[in-house]
């Protein structure tokens, strides 16, 4: 299928049956997760609470401190906004959230990323927290009383205070604002544009929520692993809720199968929400493959429909897309069947069985000593297998390759921090360990260079990658703790939020010595 425009395909208006379908639809999604529980908004709501407590903690001990060292004018302000898909109005189950903090002209970047975190980390029923200042999209993760919180900051340089409402769809709020502003505002800008763009608001969140449990199922929900994430998933929604605007969910998921199975991926052919506009002042950070070629490399355009026009799926390798349109075409084979009362709604969930399709795997392994080093090695790890994806796709012997989204733990007494990946391999003849060496030594080089020039490796950071067979895989999975699997809210590296990058947050993730942090010399001294 040719790109459509932004005409509608059909005005037609739903039938009762399609009511009945849709409801039964709904119901399955909300049996298998797609909807959060009220324990779970209780939760979330409480954090936000505590997180809006703490932001005034901060500004206040700010705005102490620095009238007293400084001669300025002004308040220091914050303003808290969610994202991710709890702003998008399509909260999961699973207990995690993203959230924006906007700052007025005091609370600048460095003074967030030290006060505020030091201030965070301290309280009460916060565990686990990582600070990425530095990445390319600067990022604080925390797990606050057992929600998991990724914290992004942009600060407005022309404002003393933030006002309450905030234009986020008028791209003049971007003026003045450092890069690293513009790409934290656009997880609140995107969701708000989204909403902005589909007709009917109810039906777009329903159909997102059963697109991604049915992704989630399938093994192709992680934009780390070369497959799709969150904001991908709903610009695709929101396109087909464009075309289809009448349409319920039943109707409008398997119009998404449809249409996506036959569209012409190339550069020449991206999604849009939108008629694309001059990308103003943004220079390479914006998609624009017309005057930059490295923007023609990418398989599967679906463009941001804000400035800066982003294209969210820059991780898609060849293999994925191919993975990723049989899916669609077995989706919209399967939705066929229900409307036509040949199966029902439990089949288009149902998982895929990842070491049941291949004979052939390679395992790749991460471990360290510790948790604190663990868990950025492993975030390092992550992003770059799409790498190796990409080193084993020229190779002759290998016909298809697919990365499993779920990942493994190894139960060991000398060493609990060990994670493994594994990736499936078709071939068209007898797979030797030597036929792989080459693809295996650059992956492994490549990453830990990486991990040297961001200054976070140590010798106890170990990566092995190897070929397995089938059997050796049954051993391996017999030995794990448990799994885990990309979960419907974030599934990208450590606190991408989806941004195309040459060093991703992951490979930035650090954590803080607070006696290091650059904080204003009163504040330390209050400290």
């Amino acid at each position: 299928m040719s790109c459509s425009g932004f005409q509608p395909i059909s005005l037609e208006k739903p039938t009762p049956e399609d009511e009945e379908l849709s409801d039964k639809l709904m119901e399955k999604v909300r049996s298998v997760g797609g909807f959060d529980s009220e324990e779970t908004k209780e939760s979330k709501g409480a954090v936000l609470l505590k997180l809006d407590q703490i932001a005034k903690e901060f500004t206040e001990l700010l705005s102490s401190a620095m009238s007293s060292t400084e001669q300025v004018s002004g308040e220091c302000h914050i303003k808290i906004l969610t994202s991710g898909l709890h702003g998008l109005g399509v909260p999961t189950n699973k207990p995690d959230i993203d959230v924006l903090f906007v700052g007025s002209r005091l609370v600048s970047r460095l003074r967030f990323f030290s006060l505020f975190y030091i201030m965070l980390r301290r309280k009460e029923g916060v565990k686990d927290t990582n600070a990425a200042p530095d990445a390319f999209v600067p990022v604080i993760r925390a797990t606050v009383d057992n929600v998991e919180v990724d914290i992004v900051f942009a600060g407005f340089p022309s404002k003393d205070i933030i006002p309450g409402t905030l234009e986020l769809r008028d791209d003049n709020i971007l003026k003045g604002l450092d890069m690293e502003s513009v790409r934290s505002l656009n997880w609140c800008r995107v969701n708000a544009e989204i909403l902005h763009l589909v007709p009917e608001v109810d039906n777009f969140r329903n159909t997102l929520r059963a697109i991604l449990v049915w992704a989630k199922r399938r093994g192709i929900y992680s934009s780390c692993l070369g497959f799709l994430g969150r904001m991908s998933y709903a610009i695709l929604v929101a396109k087909i809720c464009q075309l289809y605007p009448h349409a319920l969910p039943s109707d409008l998921i398997k119009a998404f199968f449809e249409l996506f199975s036959k569209w012409k991926w190339s550069w020449q052919c991206p999604v849009l929400l939108k008629p694309s506009t001059e990308n103003w002042e943004f220079g390479d950070l914006a998609w624009d493959p017309r005057d930059n070629p490295k923007d023609r490399a990418h398989v599967m355009p679906i463009v941001y429909p804000i400035h800066p026009h982003i294209n969210s799926t820059f991780n898609v390798t060849e293999s994925s897309l191919q993975i990723m349109k049989k899916e669609f075409n077995e989706g919209f084979k399967v939705v066929s069947e229900v409307h036509n009362n040949e199966a029902c709604w439990s089949k288009i969930f149902e998982e895929f069985k990842f070491f049941d399709e291949f004979q052939h795997f390679m395992v790749v392994t991460a471990s360290a000593a510790d948790d604190g080093r663990f868990r950025r090695w492993v975030g390092m790890v992550q992003s770059k297998i799409r790498n190796l994806v990409n080193f084993l796709e020229p190779r002759n012997c290998i016909s298809s390759i697919r990365v499993n989204t779920e990942h493994f733990s190894p139960v060991s007494e000398t060493n609990k921090y060990v994670r493994r990946w594994f990736v499936g391999l078709v071939s068209q003849r007898p797979l030797r360990a030597k036929d792989l060496r080459s693809p295996i030594d650059k992956f492994k080089s490549m990453t830990v260079l990486q991990a040297r020039r961001v200054g976070f490796y140590t010798e106890d950071m170990k990566l092995e990658a190897a070929y397995v067979d089938r059997h050796q895989v049954e051993d391996m999975r017999k030995e794990n703790s448990h799994f885990g699997a990309p979960t419907l809210s974030n599934t990208a590296a450590v606190g991408t939020g989806e941004q195309p990058s040459t060093s991703s947050v992951a490979e930035k993730t650090c954590q803080y010595d607070e006696t290091t942090l650059p904080i204003p010399p009163k504040v330390r001294k209050t400290e």
